[in-house]
């Protein structure tokens, strides 16, 4: 949200067997593990594809639309859920508060 002035980093995931969609502030990655290539792009380039390495697995935390902690574990149960999480973190512009989003995933 830093285009109003605000510094947070912010996801929304709606998970395949869930109606509603889950946001998250502030996501973190705790912890990672397996590794698989991906084939990613970005909208912010478009036609521009590269090969990245992601995790098959992680655990992150974030603040819900209550303002409590909440971690949560993905894993590539549902394909590209786990990779795509990551994604979006580390796409996403660091928030003032020192969001550590730096883990290799």
């Amino acid at each position: 949200a830093n285009q109003v002035g605000e510094l947070w980093r912010i996801i929304v995931l709606q998970m395949p067997e869930e109606d509603e969609a889950r946001i998250y502030f502030n996501p973190e990655i705790l912890k990672t593990s397996g590794k698989r290539e991906v084939e990613e792009g970005c909208l912010s380039l478009p036609g521009y594809r590269g090969i990245v390495n992601r995790s098959v697995w992680i655990k992150f935390q974030g603040l819900d639309h209550s303002d409590q902690i909440v971690n949560f574990e993905l894993r590539e149960k549902y394909g590209l859920t786990a990779e795509a999480v990551v994604a979006q973190i580390k796409s996403a512009p660091p928030s003032e508060a020192g969001n550590k989003a730096s883990v290799v995933a």
